[in-house]
């Protein structure tokens, strides 16, 4: 079997396999927090933003974050 090395090699060799990654899946989501607010529940995977595409949850605390400070 070739091994598959780098993560950008590593996601396309994912996709085009059929398999779907297991980050941007939201586990468990805090009563009266701000995602319980916006509607997230438990099983819900992040994909946008605002229509801002997320691929990480880098991405996700980034957008958060500026939409927290008034840039979004």
């Amino acid at each position: 079997a070739e091994l598959v090395r780098g993560p950008l090699i590593a996601e396309e060799f994912l996709l085009t396999n059929g398999i779907e990654r297991s980050d941007l899946y939201v586990s468990k989501v805090v009563e009266k927090s701000p995602a319980e607010k916006s509607g997230l529940v438990a099983g819900d995977r992040l994909s946008q933003i605002k229509g801002s595409v997320v691929n990480s949850w880098q991405d996700v605390v980034t957008l958060v974050q500026s939409y927290q400070e008034g840039q979004g």
